[in-house]
């Protein structure tokens, strides 16, 4: 909402503004709870095209209805219709691949799940290199700090070159037509530029376990002092995070250089690492291996998993609801009055599309 500027201005504004730095925390997110998985199962893993399907058949059903439903929506409101191959690159969740489409189609949003597609693709090679190089808690860490660095290419750069940092402000969406639009729209949303992102959740996976074997091992493995960091991060890591970014959200003198760009491509790596793998500590095993955060303790009463398919069908859906709202600006009742219509809309849309598919999909794979 704040960033279609649909909101009535107020004194929250600098918060609402850093709303676009935590898309690629799920980017992280997803490269956790991948390689969690794959590193915890003894099961003979999927084929690549099965491990696509499968994430596949629980996405795309309502991605197509929900792009269908925009399609709708333009003619209904009389404005232009995406070109064809735009429309074809969305259709094949590949939007994100060129720079020149993203910010030219309906649900732009959507341009994460075409990022995410091609990280899926390379999950199974990505994963057996990662358990064959990261094998100790030191490697883990350098892998960690590669990752955080790699963001600040795109604030060193232009400095070294004695350019603005804030030189992508001359692009505007949709504009396609110069090499400083494309450099743009490429890092803004193309999966190259996050990968080190996906990579930073799956080492984050990968350091959790060989943090637990380390402590199973009695601490014969690994370095004390890095142990004792690990630990310290399982233990204090989702408090000490969150604390940051709510700081960094707050205060403009601690905003980073460039930050509508550096903070997009993840600057803000370490903090949101830290949230992570603090929260993803809460059911480590062996007990008490590694002490819980506070607020992992407070967040790991979980509602019932189904709220995951209602919050993917919010994010959906949402963007259809701030299309068709009839008001340009809204305030407080108009406020509670979209979240009671995209609440019960979103929940409908996961056990009427998301659900069934991913149960028609099991009885079809066996």
């Amino acid at each position: 909402l704040y960033q279609s500027q649909r909101l009535v201005p107020s004194g929250r504004d600098y918060l609402c503004s850093w709303g676009f730095s935590w898309v690629p925390f799920f980017f992280m997110l997803a490269g956790l709870v991948l390689t969690h998985a794959r590193l915890s199962s003894s099961k003979q893993p999927d084929s690549a095209a099965g491990f696509v399907a499968k994430r596949a058949a629980t996405i795309y059903p309502l991605y197509s209805a929900g792009l269908a439903a925009a399609l709708l929506l333009r003619v209904g409101q009389g404005r232009q219709l995406p070109e064809w191959y735009e429309l074809a690159a969305q259709s094949f969740l590949v939007q994100s691949w060129h720079p020149a489409l993203p910010e030219r189609t309906v649900q732009v949003h959507c341009w994460f799940l075409s990022a995410l597609l091609a990280f899926w693709l390379a999950f199974g090679p990505a994963c057996r290199l990662l358990e064959r190089t990261v094998t100790s808690l030191e490697r883990a860490c350098a892998l960690l700090l590669l990752c955080s660095s790699l963001p600040w290419l795109a604030v060193a750069f232009p400095a070294c070159l004695g350019g603005d940092p804030e030189w992508y402000r001359a692009h505007r969406t949709g504009a396609s037509g110069t090499s400083l639009d494309l450099a743009v729209a490429f890092l803004k949303f193309h999966p190259l530029c996050y990968l080190h992102v996906f990579v930073y959740g799956m080492c984050l996976a990968r350091t959790r376990q060989l943090a637990l074997a380390a402590d199973a091992a009695r601490g014969e493995s690994g370095s004390a002092p890095l142990r004792r960091l690990v630990a310290a991060a399982a233990s204090h890591g989702a408090s000490v995070g969150l604390t940051g970014l709510l700081l960094l959200f707050s205060l403009p003198a601690l905003r980073p250089v460039g930050f509508k760009l550096s903070a997009r491509l993840s600057v803000l790596l370490p903090l949101q690492g830290l949230l992570l793998f603090g929260l993803c500590t809460s059911h480590a095993a062996p007990a008490s291996a590694l002490p819980p955060d506070p607020l992992a303790r407070l967040c790991s009463r979980a509602p019932d998993r189904s709220l995951g398919e209602v919050a993917y069908a919010q994010y959906v859906m949402h963007m259809l609801v701030i299309a068709a709202w009839p008001t340009p600006r809204l305030g407080l009742v108009d406020l509670a009055l979209f979240f009671l219509l995209l609440l019960p809309l979103s929940y409908l849309c996961a056990r009427l599309i998301t659900r069934p598919a991913a149960q028609l999909w099991v009885r079809l794979s066996g």
